[in-house]
């Protein structure tokens, strides 16, 4: 037998804002990212994508590039994303090191 790897799917694109989600008392409860794309017919359509609870707001703010890994749902026709973690642009990639800043001589 071969060995397999779950499949992943990820979202890349430019972020066009966040949005709060709040509970009735007002209360943030929770961040989504919103992310354009056009269809089939030449449309346009917003992507609500829901972040993972904890995630900083700020690594999806307006006109930042992300890749992001997501669940999809789908729910009397409409389509649900759910992050499944951060944005794979806000981390160093796997084995390396992020670079050192520069120094003043």
């Amino acid at each position: 037998m071969s060995e397999f790897t779950d499949a992943e799917i990820i979202l890349r694109g430019t972020s066009r804002g966040v949005k709060e989600s709040r509970d009735e008392r007002g209360r943030i409860v929770g961040h989504a990212v919103q992310l354009v794309k056009r269809n089939a017919k030449n449309g346009i359509e917003v992507m609500l994508v829901r972040l993972p609870d904890g995630a900083d707001p700020t690594n999806y703010a307006d006109g930042k590039r992300i890749e992001i890994p997501v669940d999809i749902s789908n729910f009397e026709g409409t389509m649900y994303y759910r992050a499944t973690g951060e944005s794979l642009l806000a981390k160093p990639a796997e084995g390396r090191t992020p670079p050192r800043p520069a120094t003043a001589s």
